[in-house]
């Protein structure tokens, strides 16, 4: 299979040939394609070609534009990703990616256009029906992420030779720090949850650090009452109006954690009133219903229980905090209490103990202060003591000395082997 590359009349530009196999073994055909860059991404695009053609993996979709490759990007993920997060790459792709960039050719973005397109993003109208006029820089940074995703896939499956996103400055953004409550902060949730559908999801909540979805997400089956434990086996989310289950958001999220004697005590006295609802609504029993019901012995819809939460918060008279401030709530003082990180890590179901550690920085600052803090209160006196001793003998401490010094005093040091070794040897000398 040959291939040919010339320069471009235009500084830059390269004309690459590439000859197709003859279909009818007379015919001769030829792809022709005009790239963009420097010598050695032409060639690394030649060598490309050819080993496309020799592999039978050639495609004559040689104008593709960012829509179409977003699409087949959205074709080829749907079934790859949980369905929200399927929803959202959707909309930031049709609001937002495809109106910027979606007529260019793949092959002549550059990190130039992907700038332009962010600072379209950060100081355009919004394109959806949200009332704020602009795209907050977290949701400008999460557009370009999803874009830097669609063309690393592009490059992946050989249709577009390098990454342009890769070369464009990231968007930043000031993350938010979450807002967590201290344990006034949780006895003074619960004494408003009190009697409420909400009480016992908020207090295992605090007890477990479980997600929203993982919460609503848990049968009586998943939890043994006897043996004080939780297995996190699904997560519930709401895509388009409609309730699905799902597996847990990762391989470690699906987990089993040891309850605490009050988490199990709230869950004895669920699992009764729960029965006794039941039966008043002519419900009946269900041995393996969901642990977390409404008044009606209905499912929880995620939404509608975040906004529940939030009226009840905003009832207590407390700081905002949302109901994912619990889980931080829980690690903040799970790590306060002297739990290890890496047990508070595998509760929260995360990959390792470096993004626990990342995300609740905080926390393990004040952990590092606190072990100084025992430390010193269980060394102090022997230190101290210690130094006292040091004090007092001064006078007779030995002083180390080069064993080696030339001083009025001291021979001229012989030759041992490879080490000189002074004639006093290497004893410390005590002053007068």
């Amino acid at each position: 299979m040959k291939g040919h590359m010339n320069r471009g009349r235009v500084d830059g530009t390269w004309y690459l040939r590439v000859e197709l196999p003859r279909t009818d073994g007379k015919t001769r055909s030829q792809r022709r394609e005009t790239f963009r860059g420097n010598k050695a991404d032409a060639q690394r695009r030649l060598r490309y070609l050819l080993q496309e053609i020799e592999t039978g993996n050639y495609s004559s979709d040689v104008k593709l534009t960012v829509a179409q490759l977003a699409q087949k990007w959205l074709d080829a993920t749907e079934y790859k990703v949980a369905s929200k997060t399927f929803t959202s790459y959707r909309s930031m792709v049709l609001l937002h990616i495809v109106p910027a960039i979606g007529l260019m050719r793949v092959d002549a973005v550059r990190p130039a256009h992907i700038e332009g397109a962010v600072a379209s993003w950060s100081t355009g109208p919004r394109k959806d029906a949200k009332p704020k006029p602009r795209l907050s820089p977290h949701t400008v940074w999460h557009i370009f992420n999803t874009l830097k995703t669609l063309f690393r896939w592009g490059a992946r499956m050989g249709l577009l030779v390098r990454n342009p996103v890769d070369a464009a400055s990231s968007p930043r953004y000031q993350q938010r720090e979450m807002e967590v409550l201290d344990a006034n902060g949780v006895s003074e949730l619960l004494r408003v949850a009190e009697g409420s559908e909400l009480y016992a999801p908020i207090l295992i909540a605090i007890g477990s650090g479980l997600r929203r979805g993982e919460l609503l997400g848990l049968r009586w089956s998943d939890i043994s009452l006897e043996g004080g434990r939780l297995s996190v086996r699904r997560s519930v989310e709401t895509v388009d109006g409609v309730i699905r289950i799902k597996a847990p958001k990762t391989r470690r999220s699906s987990r089993t954690l040891a309850l605490p004697n009050f988490a199990l005590e709230v869950l004895h006295r669920e699992h009764a009133l729960q029965a006794e609802r039941r039966l008043a609504l002519g419900l009946g029993s269900d041995a393996d219903g969901w642990v977390f019901t409404r008044a009606t012995g209905s499912q929880w819809e995620p939404g509608a229980f975040s906004l529940h939460f939030a009226r009840l918060v905003k009832r207590s008279g407390l700081p905002h905090i949302t109901f994912h401030g619990l889980r931080h709530s829980f690690t903040t003082l799970a790590l306060a209490s002297g739990v290890d990180l890496q047990t508070v890590s595998r509760a929260l179901g995360h990959e390792s103990s470096a993004i626990t550690s990342r995300i609740y920085a905080h926390a393990v600052d004040s952990l590092q202060e606190a072990a100084a803090s025992r430390i010193d209160a269980h060394l102090a006196e022997a230190v101290s003591g210690s130094m006292n001793r040091t004090s007092n003998t001064s006078a007779r401490v030995a002083v180390p000395q080069r064993c080696h010094a030339d001083n009025e005093t001291t021979k001229k040091a012989r030759n041992s082997g490879l080490l000189l070794v002074a004639p006093t040897g290497i004893e410390p000398v005590f002053p007068p």
